[in-house]
């Protein structure tokens, strides 16, 4: 399975949205390492700010410490995990749907050129846009890591 995660990743694993959030998301990593699927890692781009931002706090606690090496050596330094992509603005590269938030088409633009097989998000107006234009699978934060988590 190839995964495009949204920017939720960071903001759980930085703890914003509580931490049983952040564990759930130091969690998912772990897991998408054991169960050999990949990783949409794109470069240049407002996710890899966030993912910098990660890696220069992972001193700051023991929790940021592991979700940043879970996510260098998992998959931005591990060429057979971590499917980095840029942000493919050249015409030839997928064009996004007009009703893709402006703010969300690198995403979905890196996520096409991987070959994602789902794209997580909690964004409902992207999540919407996406289920309305057919262009990637699509799944809810919630529901995906409920099945993607079970035992």
């Amino acid at each position: 399975m190839v995964l495009c995660l949204d920017e939720w990743l960071f903001h759980d694993l930085f703890g914003e949205n509580g931490k049983e959030r952040q564990e759930e998301a130091v969690l998912l990593l772990k897991r998408i390492v054991e169960r050999c699927d990949r990783l949409v890692v794109p470069q240049q781009s407002p996710w890899a700010q966030k993912a910098y931002h990660l890696f220069k706090a992972a001193g700051s606690s023991p929790v940021l410490h592991e979700a940043a090496r879970l996510l260098s050596r998992g998959f931005l330094y591990n060429l057979s995990k971590g499917l980095s992509k840029g942000l493919l603005t050249s015409p030839s590269g997928p064009d996004p749907d007009p009703r893709i938030p402006e703010a969300d088409r690198y995403l979905v633009r890196a996520a096409l050129a991987a070959g994602a097989t789902l794209l997580v998000t909690t964004d409902g107006e992207l999540l919407e846009a996406l289920r309305e234009t057919g262009l990637l699978p699509t799944q809810e934060r919630d529901a995906f890591l409920e099945t993607y988590l079970a035992p």
